[in-house]
């Protein structure tokens, strides 16, 4: 009787000590695919001149690879904001690297830009790149992601 005590004791304790764990999860950390795919709005940048109506901007990240960027212009102080034409194209991320192909119908060229992200969180996006008129410059964007 006592063996019998014993087996059921340690069949018990097997059963215990092998089961699944407790329904308390671990949250996966979000990629930086899942981190940057939603609706971002323009809240700061670093250039020469700062155009006001820029930060009226906002780029929208699909899961699709796909991207949409509204860009506005005016004159400085804010004053007569106009959108710019709807950039569309598609995106790749790797490593900190975020690249953009626009779409532009009709041209045979496909413009590419390259962006060093330099933040990437939940709430905040922030890049740097770089381009030419006449001379270099350097931009740094920030974007605070749309509720």
């Amino acid at each position: 009787m006592k063996k019998l005590n014993l087996f059921t004791l340690l069949i018990t304790l097997l059963f215990i000590s092998c089961s699944k764990d407790d329904d308390t999860s671990k949250e996966e950390t979000p990629t930086n695919k899942d981190l940057i795919v939603g609706k971002w709005d323009v809240i700061a940048i670093t250039d020469i001149p700062n155009d006001d109506c820029e930060l009226l901007s906002t780029l929208e990240i699909k899961a699709d690879g796909t991207y949409e960027e509204q860009t506005y212009g005016g004159f400085s102080g804010g004053i007569n904001c106009t959108p710019d034409d709807l950039e569309k194209g598609t995106w790749e991320l790797s490593e900190n690297i975020l690249t953009q192909t626009l779409d532009e119908p009709g041209n045979a060229t496909r413009l590419t830009f390259n962006y060093t992200i330099l933040e990437l969180t939940e709430t905040t996006l922030k890049y740097e790149f770089e381009y030419e008129e006449g001379q270099t410059f350097k931009e740094v964007w920030t974007f605070t992601k749309s509720k």
